[in-house]
């Protein structure tokens, strides 16, 4: 039978408190170091197995697929394609095969083979491009005409326009009418030097300009205005008075004649104010025949306090 162990103590807690010292630990010697033996499971090829197994694991389950998709069966569409797809990669490791077959024997026989000439060196893009350019060129041309054609100024401007281009075509024309005529004219005069004769002498002197004439007062002639009597040489005072009033009523009636408009500078009259309208009274409503009615009432009482006052 086992035996139980001892009661808990609070005090030693069941355990020993302090190690029991050996003699030479007493005696201050060095501690001999005893080497714990190997597990056993440290010399074990613990993680080699667990690979092995799951290898193992592996080609069973990649058996077990191989041996499930050998009994199932795809629907027609998928195994088509399935059947498809397996003939473009037979096709294709043929290519590859060859390819490399023909590679090989290209390095073995060290031959140059030139590439053909791609076929878009040949074509006249330049040419082709540049008359693209020129049709489009024409085509902005012809359509800026078509919308200066159609264009429109303001009025003013339009006639402005229009004057400075008839002056210039009457230019361009009297222009080439000039050239017309003088084309012909193709004499050029044969200037021969001035003979020694004319030359000044070296003590030559020009005479001194002649001095202005005096200034002559201007003569106004109005000795030659006269009545229309004809009797007197001067100015009669009704034709004076004719003249002035003249002045006068050319000073009241002569339209102005300077930008923007026309106007007399006669006096305004004032005109008569326009007769009087009479004016309807405002509705009235509820609130305010009561409003009425209440000041009325207050006004009455007042007066009759008031006649009671007086009469006491």
């Amino acid at each position: 039978t086992p035996k139980p162990p001892p009661p808990f103590s609070f005090s030693k807690g069941g355990l020993p408190l302090e190690r029991p010292r050996t003699a030479s630990g007493a005696e201050g010697g060095a501690r001999t170091h005893v080497a714990r033996p190997v597990p056993a499971a440290v010399k074990e090829r613990r993680w080699q197995a667990m690979q092995e197994r799951e290898r193992q694991r592996k080609e069973r389950l990649r058996e077990q697929a191989r041996v499930l998709k050998g009994q199932s069966r795809l629907p027609p569409r998928m195994e088509e394609r399935a059947r498809e797809e397996e003939a473009k990669e037979r096709e294709a490791a043929a290519q590859r095969a060859a390819s490399a077959a023909e590679s090989e024997a290209a390095s073995a026989a060290a031959a140059f083979r030139m590439r053909p000439i791609p076929a878009e060196v040949r074509m006249p893009m330049w040419e082709q491009m540049q008359l693209e350019e020129a049709g489009r060129a024409e085509r902005i041309s012809r359509e800026a005409a078509r919308l200066a054609r159609r264009s429109k100024l303001p009025p003013r401007m339009q006639e402005e326009a229009e004057s400075r281009s008839r002056e210039r075509r009457a230019r361009e024309e009297r222009e080439r009418i000039k050239a017309d005529a003088e084309k012909d004219l193709t004499f050029t005069p044969m200037i021969r030097p001035l003979p020694a004769s004319t030359s000044k002498p070296a003590g030559f002197r020009p005479k001194p300009p002649k001095p202005p004439p005096p200034p002559q007062p201007f003569e106004l002639l109005t000795d030659a205005i006269k009545d229309p009597g004809g009797k007197g040489t001067l100015p009669a005072p009704a034709e004076k008075e004719r003249v002035l009033r003249d002045m006068a009523r050319d000073e009241l009636v002569l339209p102005e004649r300077r930008w923007p408009y026309l106007s007399t500078r006669a006096p305004v009259q004032p005109k008569a104010p326009p007769p009087a309208v009479a004016v309807p009274p405002p509705p009235t409503t509820t609130s305010t025949e009561l409003r009425r009615a209440a000041l009325e009432m207050d006004k009455l009482k007042r007066q009759i306090e008031e006649e009671r006052t007086a009469q006491a």
